[in-house]
Order: C-alpha cells, then sequence, then structure tokens
C-alpha cells in the first residue's frame, strides 16, 4: 500500500506498511530544510518528556556534518540542547582528533558551540580497545537509557546510508547484528579494513523513533532499493522499530533517478 500526501511548503510524504511497521517517507528541498524539520523534532521530544533526560544517538557522515551547523547557526548556545543525553550510532576505531571520527565533527560544528554539557555527551572511545570498549559502551547504554521489553530504548535515532546500503556500521555481511543479542558490536569494513564499533540492529529497532538522512544524487540508487523496495539484503532494509516509528527523510536529488 502507497499513499502520497501533500503537505505546506513543498514537501511530499509518502506512507507504506512493512510488516508492523509504518515506514513514512517525506521529501524535502535540500539539507537545511531537513534539518529544520529535525530540530522540530527535537522541540517535540522535550515537550512529551519531562521528566527525565531524553536520549538521542546520532550518526557520522557528511550529511550530519552540514545538520550539526545549522543547528549551531540557527539556535547558537540554546537551551533546547541541554535535554539531550547525546550518544553515537556507531564510531570508527580511531582517536578524537582524527578526520574520521564521528565525535570529533559532532563536537567541533555543533556540542562545542551550542555549549552542551560534556556530562551529557556520551562518546563512543574509538582509540580503545575494540571488543572492550564495545562491552563499556554496551554498559554506558545500559546505566543511562531507559529500558522497553530488556533493552535500551533509545528516543530517537538518526541513521544514514551508504552506497551499498549500510547503516550505522552494519554493513551487508552482518544483516545477523539485526537479531543479535549485543547492545554493540565490533565490526570492520568490507573492503577499508577498518574496525568500528556499532549499535546493533537489535536495539536499533527498539528505538521510540527512528530517522533516516538521506542527501544526494548519489544516493538516488540506493533509496529505490531500500527505502521505497525495502530489499532486505542491505542492512538499511532491515531497520523496522516494532514499537517505534520509522522516517525517512530524504531531499529531492536523491529521488531523481539517473538516465
Amino acid at each position: 500500500h502507497l499513499q502520497i500526501q501533500k503537505v505546506k511548503q513543498g514537501v511530499k510524504k509518502l506512507l507504506f506498511k512493512i510488516k508492523t511497521t509504518i515506514a513514512m517517507i517525506r521529501i524535502f528541498k535540500d539539507i537545511d530544510s531537513i534539518s529544520e524539520e529535525v530540530l522540530k523534532e527535537l522541540e517535540e521530544l522535550t515537550l512529551r518528556i519531562k521528566k527525565r533526560t531524553i536520549n538521542i544517538a546520532v550518526s557520522g557522515g557528511s550529511t550530519p556534518k552540514k545538520m550539526f551547523e545549522y543547528f549551531t547557526n540557527k539556535f547558537g548556545k540554546a537551551l533546547l540542547f541541554q535535554r539531550f543525553d547525546i550518544w553515537w550510532v556507531d564510531e570508527r576505531c580511531v582517536s578524537p582528533d582524527d578526520d574520521e571520527c564521528n565525535f570529533k565533527w559532532a563536537n567541533e560544528l555543533w556540542i562545542g558551540p551550542s555549549g552542551i554539557n560534556m556530562s551529557n555527551v556520551h562518546r563512543i572511545i574509538g582509540e580503545n580497545d575494540p571488543t572492550k570498549e564495545a562491552k563499556r559502551y554496551s554498559d554506558e547504554i545500559v546505566h543511562h537509557v531507559q529500558e522497553f521489553r530488556g533493552l535500551p530504548q533509545f528516543d530517537l535515532i538518526l541513521l544514514g546510508i551508504g552506497d551499498d546500503g549500510h547503516t550505522a556500521s552494519i554493513f551487508p555481511d552482518r544483516i545477523d547484528l539485526f537479531s543479535s543479542a549485543k547492545i554493540c558490536d565490533v565490526t570492520e569494513h568490507p573492503t577499508k579494513n577498518q574496525k568500528r564499533i556499532t549499535l546493533t540492529g537489535t536495539v536499533i529497532n527498539n528505538s521510540t523513533k527512528v530517522i533516516f538522512i538521506v542527501t544526494g544524487k548519489d544516493k538516488a540508487s540506493i533509496i529505490r532499493k531500500t527505502a521505497f523496495a525495502s530489499i532486505k539484503d542491505y542492512p538499511a532494509s532491515n531497520v523496522k522499530p516494532e514499537w517505534g516509528e520509522l522516517f525517512w527523510f530524504i531531499d529531492e536529488a536523491a529521488t531523481i533517478k539517473k538516465e
């Protein structure tokens, strides 16, 4: 079942059923429009959740960098962000000053400029032994994040998608992580052989809301195979929060089919 809805400011919504998960695809003009909508999601969380810290997990990559810059330019040192505990979906096993470190860019572009209290920032320590760090980060999540059905439940997880359909650091050869009993695990990039630490698909699918943020014409092909066709060989197609909501925030360029 597929339904197209027109809403204000030229944003399109596509609603369809994937098993027990309702996935909504929203098409925006550009990353700034997407970033503005994510800010609205954060504001809504502060209105809905009053008595505890709000737990969100963010991703790395070029698109989140632009989103973090938008947050800072829009709000600066905003009180909005002080209600959140910030976690990472995944991290490369590198030091925090390495240009490939997801934490580095979030810290430089958003966390630092926004004056977010570092006690609310939970980075994956990529320079640690990967196996030990995956266990340590799992324990930290269990200690801080509320539980639902025996697992930590994040209030919001922001995901991206790679050209190969990977999301977080769950690559096509690690679909098993969507049935893992672990909270975090160690994975390896299939071509670079770089070790990474990632939330498992089990935890991602236990979250209250998941939003994929995808931009650029180079993502058009994989979007058609995941957001629209949901081909299970791709990790992103296996993101189906059974007890939560699933959204795809996509810019117009990522919907244009190459000739």
